[in-house]
């Protein structure tokens, strides 16, 4: 996902907005890219969280507080971010179709 016009948050403002720790975020964060999610990074190499990672979070948080193990939420999340990400690029690779598709019979003559 392209979050380059959207306003990116550093990992202390996304803590402040969980209300977690920022050491907990970043734990978070780490496990998160172990099963393949992939976070924006700066220059510095620092990851920037946009609304889509925010959300994210907010979704393992709730799952967590649920009483699920923090790795089977990681997963859960990691995989319903994956396939949702999957789903978006189906959707532009159909909007880059032709409305029409034409099928010629093999025995025209031209």
């Amino acid at each position: 996902m392209n979050d380059s016009n959207n306003y990116g948050f550093f990992a202390k403002e996304v803590a402040l907005k969980l209300d977690i720790k920022p050491s907990t975020l970043r734990q978070w964060a780490l496990a998160l890219e172990e099963e393949g999610y992939e976070f924006q990074r700066n220059d510095k190499d620092q990851r920037i969280y946009y609304d889509r990672d925010i959300s994210m979070f907010f979704e393992l948080k709730k799952l967590i507080e649920k009483k699920r193990s923090r790795q089977d939420a990681i997963k859960a999340v990691a995989k319903m971010y994956r396939d949702r990400e999957n789903a978006e690029k189906t959707l532009s690779v159909i909007d880059e179709k032709p409305d029409h598709i034409y099928i010629f019979n093999s025995s025209m003559v031209y």
